[in-house]
């Protein structure tokens, strides 16, 4: 087969043109097509420690995928607070995006405190989510774990 050109590219997908001599045939490849993507982030967030009342931030990109899961483990003696807030600015930076908080939606309440598997299976109509966790007591020992999977 002999690579006659490369047409574009689209969402991470090549798309080419090959001519095969043996079968006198056009074919047109899709290398890395968008339906395969997927995003694992078993450590996306992964700390103890977290100092007492303050708020940290964790982001992801979600443009091109359908569905996520999202796995929030918590430890150590204080409490941890957990929010989320949805950007659809695609045109922006990921930290520096507005976001308005969709925790309701998001995780099913106000704030997440205990360990707890989020399954959003319905479309995500969001560029890109933020996670913002906070330790409320004062022994400054709370422990998160967040990991994600996402599928295209």
């Amino acid at each position: 087969m002999n690579l006659i050109s490369k047409i574009g590219k689209a969402g991470g997908a090549v798309l080419a043109k090959v001519f095969d001599s043996i079968s006198n045939a056009l074919h047109v490849i899709l290398d890395n097509p968008i339906w395969e993507h997927q995003l694992s982030a078993p450590h996306l967030v992964d700390v103890t420690n977290i100092a007492d009342t303050t708020t940290h931030y964790a982001y992801l990109d979600l443009r091109d995928y359908k569905n996520a899961t999202i796995q929030f483990q918590f430890g150590g003696a204080d409490t941890i607070t957990v929010k989320t807030g949805g950007s659809d600015e695609t045109d922006e930076n990921i930290t520096s995006a507005s976001y308005t908080d969709n925790s309701t939606v998001i995780l099913g309440a106000v704030s997440l405190t205990a360990d707890e598997i989020i399954h959003l299976d319905t479309g995500l109509a969001l560029a890109f989510l933020r996670i913002e966790y906070t330790s409320n007591n004062s022994a400054s020992d709370g422990d998160l774990k967040v990991s994600v999977f996402a599928r295209a």
